[in-house]
């Protein structure tokens, strides 16, 4: 089985804002870092538990039909 990653989620579970707010950042010179972290820790969280929280598109290829007739969709929900 092998899947591919066809659309990136459109936006982050925590917006730059609320980062900022609780990072207590008040200026604009570390928006990029803190993106980067909010991107970065979004992707760890996924690898790490399975479990994609935000809308994405995916394909599954599969080699052959299982023997139990079920397939088994990957990543979810």
């Amino acid at each position: 089985m092998t899947t591919a990653l066809l659309s990136k989620p459109a936006v982050e579970p925590v917006t730059l804002s609320e980062a900022k707010t609780h990072l207590r950042v008040d200026g604009a010179d570390e928006d990029a870092l803190i993106g980067e972290l909010i991107l970065a820790a979004r992707q760890y969280q996924e690898q790490v538990t399975g479990v994609f929280p935000i809308t994405q598109t995916w394909r599954q290829y599969e080699d052959c039909w299982p023997l139990s007739g079920q397939l088994q969709l990957k990543p979810w929900p």
